[in-house]
């Protein structure tokens, strides 16, 4: 396994900058509480509409990390109140970065 860092930037639909505030704090509370994320954090850009997801996951390849976040970040947005069917409608995801960490080793003890 080897840890990715994965950051993923939306820009939320039609919504006030007040509305978008709000947001905030219930979305990043929902992303801090899932399990399976090290390290999960939400920056946002008022004025922009822009959330910045950031989160490192362990996992086998880049792809099923950026699985993994993507599927944490509808998960937050969900927990916090927020519309995962057609989420893509109300959330445009504008860029992603994976990274590579640290390759991780699992230890077998007999």
């Amino acid at each position: 396994m080897t840890r990715y860092h994965v950051e993923l930037d939306c820009t939320v639909l039609d919504i006030s900058e007040g509305a978008f505030a709000a947001l905030f704090e219930p979305v990043a509370d929902a992303l801090y509480d899932l399990d399976g994320l090290i390290d999960a954090d939400l920056a946002a850009s008022t004025g922009e509409r822009l959330f910045t997801f950031s989160m490192s996951v362990d996992a086998p390849d880049q792809v099923a990390a950026l699985t993994a976040a993507v599927s944490a970040t509808r998960t937050a947005v969900h927990v916090a109140g927020g519309s995962t069917p057609e989420w893509e409608k109300h959330l445009a995801m504008v860029r992603t970065l994976i990274t590579d960490e640290i390759a991780t080793q699992e230890f077998v003890t007999a």
